[in-house]
């Protein structure tokens, strides 16, 4: 018997030479396809080893993507780590047994994974590919099975040459579509020994007619083999993603389950290896709590994947560019949909009840979506509506929107619009200070490894408007006046961050320029704000900072307010402003156990997290705007309770110069957007 703890591994670069014009059905496409077809028909002979254990490790998480455009980074809700024992004698296929498995959920769900998405892929699958246990993807021919040639167009790709301890190999990428895009089949590519037709890498994705669950957008697949004792072709890494939206209501949140597996340990000819029964089993629990894991859970997810991991962007882009991207993906091509919960009902002082409808439609080619909504504030008479075309290709996206409606003077909201609609109704407290605008813009953004770089330009009509509702307890404070007339501005921000799970360190930073002119009147406007977190986010020390400069000219709706909620816990909302501002805050977090009220969904966690904070301000150049100006630094004082997972937070805090207890509840900053 032979040992191999980590065998001689391929790893391709992804996109190597790019993807140069396809001659598709070429002879020597189809010639390579046909041998690759007849190689794979001999695995189980001489192109396996006739035994073969293996231990295969892997990572599965589920995770939410909310927000406009979803673009923002996944929210982790859950991971599980899984240990896989695989054996296998010639001729059966391999045999799985799921022998260690662990799990750490940071938010409330009830996911059930699928079986095969906790275990490895079928040895690059049969003839036949499914997934989910057949829920999700069922009976698509392989690419590379006997008679593929029928269903499948190929086309050759770029060649690289890789260089092992004993030996290079000659992989030839080799591109696969269907002959009908409407039917269900595999897009992709593979990496193909050019001596052997050995398959070294095949990633794809489907076509929209292979989804067998209504909920799926997309899913994409990697699977790379490594070349053990220099004659086997065998598993080595795979990587899955799987991306779902709403079946019937297009909203901005999608699912996201990613699973990571390596294999290693290795060992050939086992002497009375004894493989029978299902293909694939999970151990008893008292067996997989015995299973010795080397590190905490915490440790590997703060780790992430290895360096190398392709990252499925760039393979669902590669997919995509081969049939379009309407063809492999599950969105409906049209239906009723919203921005956020707040566009179909809302309530503020200034529109009062405000209900909306709103959908969507997606053009044959799917990299377009087209979105508009209409709505109605009953308080104000006023009809507001936008109509929106968003193009997205690979990390870049590109945007034009006409819209009239009612907007905080807020960059970003301070409070879940649905949080403040409640309160405004029943308490009287609006955290907003609203104009009326219309007009059209347009922008867009391009993600980088390192940053992204988002810009804007628009012309807008800008007008005061003057508060018309009642609450439950009586008036509400007035709205200012942030004046009227037309703008013109353009605007860039570049946005960088690191972000991880483990006791590391985590920041984030943006700066935002802008240049408009109103009025007769040209102003500038530059932005600077950062997050830096040490140790986890439920166990550290975090520290925040914003700063503002305007121009002489900066009209009242771009300048900088501060106090209260957003900027200045602990002082009143929005006491002072400027064309000038400063913020920071200093918070420490400190996890304490706390009864675990319900289960399942409804379960609050077993602890909560304690955040004592100081915070301190200043703003400054108030002419003319309707702040007035700090006259010194402000500072506030108080403790947050995070709750229920973190998704609620209760904060208390006390003015150091202004006095007075204030009371404030908000929810977790991701899902802000959505509300």
């Amino acid at each position: 018997m032979k040992v191999l703890t980590g065998g001689t591994v391929v790893l391709l670069v992804t996109g190597v030479g790019g993807l140069p014009a396809r001659q598709w059905n070429s002879p020597g496409a189809v010639s390579l396809a046909m041998r690759a077809m007849a190689r794979r028909a001999t695995m189980g002979r001489d192109a396996a080893p006739l035994s073969y254990t293996a231990l295969a490790r892997g990572l599965v998480t589920f995770e939410v993507q909310a927000g406009r455009a979803l673009a923002g980074p996944p929210i982790r809700i859950k991971t599980d780590q899984v240990a896989v024992a695989v054996s296998r004698r010639a001729p059966g296929p391999p045999r799985q047994r799921i022998v260690g498995w662990r799990e750490l959920a940071d938010l409330p769900t009830d996911i059930r994974y699928h079986r095969d998405h906790l275990a490895l892929l079928p040895a690059a699958f049969g003839t036949r590919i499914g997934l989910g246990e057949g829920h999700e993807v069922r009976d698509v021919l392989h690419p590379l099975a006997p008679g593929a040639d029928s269903v499948y167009d190929y086309a050759l790709g770029d060649a690289i040459v890789v260089a092992l301890p004993a030996q290079t190999v000659t992989a030839r990428r080799l591109q696969f579509r269907p002959k009908d895009p409407t039917g269900p089949a595999a897009v992709g590519e593979a990496w193909l020994d050019v001596t052997s037709a050995d398959l070294i890498v095949l990633e794809f994705g489907f076509t929209r007619a292979a989804f067998r669950d209504a909920t799926l957008e997309d899913i994409v697949v990697r699977l790379e083999q490594g070349l053990w004792e220099g004659r086997y072709w065998l598993p080595r890494q795979q990587d899955l993603t799987i991306r779902r939206r709403g079946a019937w209501l297009d909203f901005p949140m999608r699912g996201i389950i990613r699973t990571h597996f390596v294999v290693e340990d290795y060992r050939f000819d086992v002497a009375g290896l004894s493989v029978g029964g299902p293909l694939l089993v999970v151990a008893p629990e008292e067996e997989r709590n015995r299973f010795v894991w080397s590190e905490s859970l915490g440790a590997v997810v703060a780790r992430g994947n290895p360096s190398g991991t392709p990252d499925p962007a760039e393979v669902r882009s590669r997919v995509r560019r081969l049939v379009g991207a309407s063809v492999v993906s599950g969105l409906p091509r049209w239906g009723l949909g919203a921005s956020r919960v707040s566009d179909v009902i809302g309530f503020n002082r200034v529109e009062g009840l405000r209900l909306g409808v709103g959908g969507v439609v997606r053009p044959r080619r799917g990299r377009l979506a087209i979105r508009g909504w209409l709505g109605r504030g009953w308080a104000d008479g006023r009809w507001k509506a936008r109509l929106e075309a968003t193009h997205q290709a690979g990390g870049s996206e590109e945007w034009i929107r006409a819209f009239r409606v009612v907007r905080d003077i807020a960059d970003e909201p301070v409070i879940a619009p649905l949080l403040n609609a409640l309160g405004a109704q029943e308490l009287g407290v609006d955290f907003g200070d609203y104009y009326l605008t219309r007009g059209v813009a347009a922008g867009g953004s391009v993600r980088f490894p390192a940053v992204s770089v988002s810009y804007r330009g628009s012309i807008e009509r800008i007008a005061r408007v003057a508060v018309r509702a009642r609450s439950a307890a009586g008036t509400f404070r007035p709205n200012p006046d942030l004046g009227d007339g037309v703008y013109r501005r353009v605007d860039v921000a570049l946005a960088s961050g690191r972000s991880s799970y483990g006791m590391t360190t985590s920041w984030s930073g943006m700066v935002a320029i802008e240049a408009g002119s109103g009025r007769g009147v040209d102003y500038g406007r530059l932005t600077l704000s950062g997050t830096v977190t040490i140790g986890s986010p439920s166990s550290g020390l975090v520290f925040a900072g914003f700063g503002g400069l305007g121009s002489a000219g900066l009209p009242a709706h771009r300048s900088f307010s501060l106090g209260g909620r957003g900027t200045l816990p602990g002082t009143p909302f929005r006491r002072w402003g400027g064309r000038s501002m400063v913020a920071v805050r200093a918070e420490g977090r400190v996890p304490i156990p706390a009864p675990r009220l319900g289960s399942g969904l409804v379960d609050s966690g077993s602890r909560v997290v304690l955040a004592p904070f100081v915070a301190a301000g200043w703003a400054g150049r108030s002419g003319g705007l309707p702040w007035k100006e700090t006259g010194g630094g402000q500072g506030g004082v108080g403790v947050g309770l995070e709750w229920f997972h973190r998704l609620l937070r209760f904060e208390l805090g006390r003015g150091v110069r202004e006095g007075g207890w204030r009371f404030g509840v908000s929810l977790r900053s991701e899902f802000r957007d959505i509300l």
